[in-house]
């Protein structure tokens, strides 16, 4: 979005939250378009190869000495894992505190952590490059919502038509995207 702002164009958008999405949606080139949500991503707890924490559920964080790696709270996947341990009355003894969430994948894949809060696409990849790592649904943290819209220049792109229709109904887009982590919609 910011880089629309600056005047880069874009046929077609896709953000990582609703936020963004409504952000652009005020901005000319957007408006009148409709976004769809065309996947999701969820946080998720998982712990490093032999859980050494033994972290089987968020409530195990209130009584391990282990090193928990976190986002910062002003980083997307912070702000939702600080929410998620506030809402659990969890005060982390010894945690990390990552610029990213990369940052945090990469300490609790090398075993520097026990644990740490990533996305189901950040575990996904890690899963790929063979880290075994253990993951704990966090069933009360919303979704990362996916939208994408097309820009008025895109609204008269048979290109950009096409690719957006291709990402909302093909089966190999949905493939493509759940084989990176995310979940697809419809």
């Amino acid at each position: 979005v910011q880089k629309i702002e600056q005047g880069e164009d874009a046929d077609l958008l896709i953000t990582a939250d609703k936020k963004n999405m409504d952000k652009a949606a005020k901005l000319d080139e957007f408006k009148g378009s409709k976004s769809e949500v065309i996947a999701t991503n969820k946080l998720v707890l998982v712990t490093a190869d032999g859980n050494p924490g033994k972290i089987n559920s968020i409530d195990d964080l209130k009584n391990t000495d282990g090193t928990v790696a976190i986002c910062k709270e002003d980083v997307p996947c912070g702000t939702l894992a600080h929410k998620e341990l506030k809402d659990h009355n969890i005060e982390l003894k010894n945690a990390t505190n990552e610029s990213n969430v990369a940052a945090v994948t990469t300490k609790v894949t090398s075993g520097s952590a026990d644990a740490g809060f990533i996305y189901t696409t950040d575990l996904a990849a890690a899963k790929k490059k063979g880290a075994n790592l253990g993951s704990i649904e966090l069933t009360d943290v919303e979704p990362n919502e996916y939208p994408a819209a097309l820009s008025k220049t895109g609204s008269s792109s048979e290109a950009a038509k096409k690719f957006n229709e291709w990402l909302k109904t093909s089966d190999e887009a949905k493939k493509i995207l759940s084989d990176y982590g995310f979940n697809t919609t419809k």
